[in-house]
């Protein structure tokens, strides 16, 4: 994926250079400095500072598994950035929010992806019923997850630090994380049941085993052509 995408990557973004402004650079950079999973340890000691036992554990938990299998990847994939490979696709003045390691997967597209859409599936296996009874702020909520997962991933391509294999890998890995915190974590840590359940329609669970198959088949393949 990388001999296909990495090269045309660097084209485009020396491409949007002459559209580069001074406003949109600062947003890019909020956004960039936002999708870093700093943010989710901050999450992580708002849950303790307030007392929330489960939900601490949970999230510090999963965001240090997180990170040692991001930085495990990079280290497979020994792949270079853009503005490594030519500085003047990068942004000067926000060199300071990228550290000098390698690039793929990105980051910033893992954490983005995989800590917000862990978080959401924690609140709503904990919550179902408010998800039931607020129908519209349930989709408020996911429609202002992707729109922040896909600026933080437009603002990685925008600075010059990641191809856009990168941004897709960094994407598809976080969303695997998503499901396997989510079916194969949580109930194993939490709920102390492994799916399927006694009680549970054979059918749901294997709906729900299937939808985990192909996302995991997803992302293999994915590591397997980058």
């Amino acid at each position: 994926m990388a001999a296909v995408l990495y090269e045309p990557s660097k084209q485009f973004i020396r491409a949007l250079k002459p559209y580069h402004s001074d406003v949109l650079t600062d947003t890019m950079n909020v956004f960039s400095v936002l999708g870093d999973g700093e943010v989710f340890f901050y999450f992580s000691m708002a849950f303790f500072a307030t007392g929330n036992r489960r939900a601490f554990i949970f999230t510090s938990s999963t965001y240090t598994i997180t990170i040692y299998f991001l930085s495990w990847l990079k280290l497979q994939f020994h792949s270079s950035r853009p503005q490594f490979d030519d500085p003047t696709l990068g942004i000067v003045n926000g060199s300071v929010f990228c550290s000098g390691e390698f690039g793929n997967p990105s980051g910033h597209a893992l954490c983005a992806s995989g800590f917000t859409l862990t978080l959401l599936s924690f609140w709503q296996a904990d919550h179902p019923e408010w998800f039931k009874k607020n129908p519209g702020k349930s989709l408020a909520i996911k429609v202002l997850i992707w729109t922040y997962i896909c600026c933080v991933c437009a603002c990685r391509i925008y600075l010059g630090r990641h191809s856009f294999d990168q941004v897709i890998l960094g994407l598809a890995v976080g969303i695997y994380l998503t499901h396997f915190f989510t079916y194969c974590y949580k109930p194993f840590m939490f709920d102390r049941v492994c799916y399927p359940s006694k009680n549970e329609d054979l059918k749901v669970s294997a709906a729900r085993a299937y939808k985990a198959f192909k996302i995991s088949t997803l992302v293999y393949i994915l590591l397997v052509v980058q």
